[in-house]
């Protein structure tokens, strides 16, 4: 993005740019929000909600196979409090920077953009970069999450119904195709009625593995683990942060509402859709781990249900949900991608072109990784340290410390100091447990 000849000089007194003649038009911003199009607060919470629940739900008894059922619990209350907090980091210094700058909104690559453009130029594009590649990485693991989940319900289910022995890449094959055909929509309420379609397929899920978890009597909370080896913690992380999956939702959907002071606050959009969120996710954890026990480790709790009519379809729901779930989420890489890749260096004729080729490779891609990484659980962990977390923690924690960095104090300073660190250890840790748990199983395998 091009800004005015006042940013330029990276040489400013006490190495800070100046910014006061930063207007919309320097940092490509619509002047206006278009009024058909924003949204009431309960609409806000209901598309927050949604933006949350996802297949990580699903995946929070087996986080809980790697930290106990004590540990478990408690750790994801932990994860919630912090990844709540730092959501609110990034809408409070969005709110401080189009006040600043005198814009309209923001997305989440500009806020960092703007955050870190008084001290540099350089480092605020490379800001702006570094976010983006992590968002696209992020919607990328986790599109190749939704293709591993789906081939592996599809599997278990033609298993049970009609007794078929086929491989697991057998059904990414089948997949490829549909997905690639959805994918190549470039209207996006095209694909509105799916996101209801998804939601209602996702709740009937979730109703039936209740049922399941309560039909029969609970087993004690003796039978379990209160808490394992401190060893598999950061596996237990990397699941848990990519349950937390809906940062990069909060701010576009602030963005789209009638009165955007509604998402925050103590009673607001925000807090009040990802409590409920949280509690959904710590209840799911814990009675899924106490039923199943390590049987639970295998991914997904739907993955665990006996094989009858209503569990299959359960099964046949949420893979549906996901399905569809699929392009929603692609959109976002395309919106990044297409833009900064494609049509700077494309000739006009052939920008519709080159991005029809880019939406079939991005997806190949994703189905590559699946076939690669087979392991479910395992997936899941590596994508959530090694994407989500730059996003939902180490991100808003220097965003935060750089926006307010005049007036900011000692406290606050080290509390975005401890988030930073929690999240660079649990990137690490994570990713490293998460690459060494797959080497293994291939070598077992």
């Amino acid at each position: 993005m091009e800004h005015t000849e006042a940013l330029s000089n990276d040489n400013a007194p006490g190495g800070v740019v100046k910014t006061d003649n930063v207007t919309e038009e320097a940092i490509g911003l619509p002047k206006e929000k278009k009024a058909s199009e924003l949204i009431s607060a309960n609409v806000a919470l209901v598309h927050l909600m949604k933006g949350n629940i996802g297949i990580g739900v699903l995946s929070m008894p087996s986080a809980l196979v790697n930290a106990g059922l004590a540990v478990g619990t408690a750790g994801l209350a932990v994860v919630a409090v912090i990844t709540i907090h730092c959501m609110h980091l990034l809408v409070n210094a969005t709110h401080v920077l189009t006040q600043r700058h005198n814009s309209v909104y923001l997305d989440y690559g500009e806020v960092v953009q703007l955050a870190l453009l008084p001290y540099s130029r350089r480092l605020s594009n490379i800001g702006l970069k570094t976010i983006n590649i992590f968002i696209c990485t992020t919607q990328l693991g986790g599109n190749s999450v939704y293709v591993l989940f789906i081939a592996t319900s599809l599997k278990q289910l033609c298993e049970n119904l009609l007794g078929l022995d086929w491989s697991f890449y057998y059904y990414i094959l089948l997949l490829w195709v549909p997905l690639v055909l959805l994918c190549l929509l470039r209207n996006l309420r095209l694909l509105a009625p799916v996101t209801v379609i998804a939601t209602v397929c996702e709740l009937y899920a979730l109703a039936i593995v209740f049922y399941y978890i309560f039909r029969d009597p609970l087993p004690s909370v003796t039978s379990v683990p209160s808490t394992v080896s401190i060893s598999k913690l950061p596996l237990f992380f990397g699941t848990a942060i990519f349950t937390f999956e809906g940062i990069g939702i909060v701010l576009p959907l602030e963005n789209r509402m009638k009165n955007p002071a509604h998402l925050r606050g103590l009673s607001g959009v925000l807090n009040t859709g990802m409590v409920m969120v949280a509690c959904l996710y710590i209840a799911t954890g814990f009675y899924g781990y106490l039923k199943y026990g390590e049987a639970a480790s295998i991914g997904a709790v739907t993955l665990n249900l006996p094989d009858e009519l209503l569990a299959n379809s359960a099964r046949v729901s949420i893979a549906s949900a996901i399905f569809l779930t699929y392009p929603l989420q692609f959109y976002v890489l395309i919106s990044i991608i297409v833009p900064n890749l494609v049509v700077p260096y494309s000739a006009p004729e052939r920008v519709i072109l080159y991005e029809y080729i880019l939406r079939v490779s991005i997806v190949t891609v994703s189905f590559l990784l699946a076939s690669l990484v087979p392991y479910l659980n395992l997936f899941i962990s590596l994508a959530g340290a090694l994407c989500m977390s730059s996003l939902s923690l180490i991100a808003p924690a220097i965003i935060d410390t750089a926006t307010n960095w005049e007036q900011i104090g000692r406290i606050r300073l080290a509390k975005n100091g401890f988030i930073f660190v929690f999240g660079m250890v649990g990137t690490f840790t994570g990713t490293i447990l998460s690459v060494g748990a797959i080497v293994k199983k291939f070598q077992d395998s």
